[in-house]
């Protein structure tokens, strides 16, 4: 169970860390 909670800790650092340089790609291409 806490291997489970880190390991969706973990997606959604880097789902948060993806929109983020998503958006600042998008900033800077607009």
């Amino acid at each position: 169970m806490k291997k489970q909670q880190l390991r969706l800790a973990v997606l959604c650092l880097l789902l948060a860390a993806c929109s983020q340089f998503s958006a600042q790609a998008g900033i800077i291409e607009a």
